[in-house]
């Protein structure tokens, strides 16, 4: 299914398709593909970001608000 996003290489249209594992996003004109990530592993590495930033400045929870 072609997809509004341009790929970051060419310009070009990318196209979604998925297997068993995982997303993908792959381009029409130069072929490039991309893998899309689940959200909740973006979650985790931006939390893993912050998480030293907001210690830093003091505002790091002692313990985790989600449960």
């Amino acid at each position: 299914m072609a997809t509004e996003r341009r790929c970051a290489k060419c310009g070009g249209k990318m196209f979604f398709s998925e297997d068993v594992y995982s997303g993908y996003l792959h381009c029409l004109q130069c072929g490039s593909t991309r893998e899309m990530r689940p959200l909740g592993a973006l979650d985790e590495e931006l939390e893993a970001t912050l998480r030293p930033l907001r210690q830093a400045m003091g505002l790091a929870p002692e313990r985790s608000l989600i449960r």
